[in-house]
């Protein structure tokens, strides 16, 4: 199994980073898409297996960067679903998509609980909703 952890901590300059592997591995990072440890992607090793995290430093302002998982074993390298991030203009926008992100991760949180203790079917769609567009609000960030 090879997972890709959704990135965070976006800054003008890094970004945290992971994922979960059943052999050893880690994640290959380039500004290209479908970064690979053959195609010369920076690799940053996990070490051993299970969930890992690292922080990316030495990244450039503006970039678009693709991350993906992966595992070495017998069998070959698997790769985990590439995830996409852009870093910040500044520090200024890191710190803005930071403070916006929380009052979006709060509202979901609300409407989660909301979403439990609703009865009412018709209602709990509308949250359904409400809860798939605050995810991917968050997840675009």
């Amino acid at each position: 199994m090879v997972t890709t952890a959704a990135i965070s901590g976006v800054t003008t300059s890094s970004a945290l980073v992971g994922g979960e592997v059943t052999d050893d591995g880690g994640v290959v990072i380039s500004t290209f898409p479908t970064p690979s440890t053959a195609s010369g992607a920076k690799a940053v090793s996990g070490s051993g297996t299970g969930v890992f995290s690292d922080i990316l430093t030495g990244l450039s302002p503006s970039t678009t960067y693709y991350v993906r998982s992966y595992a070495i074993n017998s069998a070959g390298t698997g790769y985990g679903p590439q995830v996409n991030f852009t870093t910040a203009a500044s520090a200024r926008d890191a710190a803005v998509t930071n403070v916006l992100k929380t009052a979006l991760t709060k509202k979901y949180k609300r409407l989660k609980k909301s979403l439990k203790r609703t009865k009412s079917k018709s209602k709990k769609k509308q949250l359904m909703k409400k809860l798939k567009i605050f995810k991917k609000r968050i997840n675009s960030l």
